[in-house]
């Protein structure tokens, strides 16, 4: 059954309490403030959360962090206070994107087919300073390349990126290119349009990923120290591919400039995405391994 609470976070925290709960849950913890707070209490006898927000919550009342071995470092366990729950899959059940019958045009967009479009599609707070140095090196070894962001969900952070980007090279902020932010059939349709789809260093795509994926095209990523960094390596390993994952930035901007100026690598990239990205979707074999879990918790 599915329960609606109330917005007043006491009622919330009452009502739950009396559920009597011997598992709670949280999808996420950190991007809402009420369920943040809520985590503080002890609401279940065991608490756990999934990795809707990839960082450890701090709080002493979570005890388990859903993760998996695809996107976590050796050295994981370091970077959470809670007990780091690894799973073999994937932590989602994700199911595939609508696309629309007809996708919009590279023309009505406003590019040309001349132009080779690489496009970082990821929210303005992950654009580390490293990725400036990327961008640099593609537009320097790419004469025909535009860089596309989508304009922050806040003004000034795009502000902010802008007047970074105009200390770094005068030359980079002529060849990108801040678009609106789109609804998401003009999203995906960005994203098939696009030559190349760059992930952010440090704190790569998740749900932008999976769309991507999708639509079958390839992703630049470079495998960070924490998980927030590796989602995207992370698919890329259910997969079994990993031609576009980078070891550094300067290998990283070599596999961007390499997939933008040779058609036929890209093509082949396609390919194979197309042939493997079943793994990534509604994929009950992580159902399997969750239930598991779950049902073989002790409360005692």
């Amino acid at each position: 059954s599915v329960i609606y609470f109330s917005d007043n976070f006491f009622d919330i925290q009452r009502d739950i309490a009396e559920l009597s709960l011997d598992v709670l849950i949280y999808g996420d913890i950190g991007m809402d403030i009420r369920t943040y707070f809520l985590a503080f209490s002890r609401l279940a006898f065991v608490q756990a959360v999934f990795w809707g927000h990839p960082d450890t919550t701090g709080i002493p009342a979570i005890d388990y962090f859903f993760s998996s071995k695809l996107i976590e470092s050796p050295e994981a366990s370091e970077h959470y206070t809670e007990k780091l729950v690894l799973f073999d899959n994937l932590p989602t059940y994700y199911q595939r994107p609508i696309v629309p019958e007809r996708l919009k045009t590279r023309t009505e967009f406003g590019f040309n087919e001349s132009q080779t479009i690489y496009f970082c599609p990821q929210t303005a707070f992950k654009f580390h300073p490293d990725i400036d140095e990327v961008f640099g090196q593609i537009i320097e070894l790419d004469p025909s390349a535009i860089i596309l962001v989508l304009q922050g969900a806040v003004p000034f952070w795009t502000d902010t990126l802008l007047k970074r980007w105009r200390n770094y090279s005068d030359k980079l902020t002529k060849r990108i290119i801040v678009i609106p932010r789109q609804t998401p059939e003009d999203f995906l349709a960005l994203q098939a349009l696009c030559d190349v789809i760059l992930d952010t260093p440090h704190f790569s795509g998740g749900n932008t990923s999976f769309d991507a994926f999708h639509m079958d095209k390839s992703i630049i990523t470079l495998d960070s120290e924490f998980m927030r960094g590796r989602v995207t390596s992370g698919m890329y390993k259910a997969m079994g591919l990993f031609d576009t994952v980078a070891t550094d930035l300067k290998d990283y901007a070599g596999k961007a400039i390499k997939l933008g100026r040779s058609v036929d690598f890209r093509l082949e990239l396609e390919r194979q995405i197309a042939g493997n990205k079943a793994s990534l979707f509604s994929n009950k074999e992580f159902v399997m391994e969750f239930t598991e879990f779950v049902t073989d918790l002790s409360f005692e």
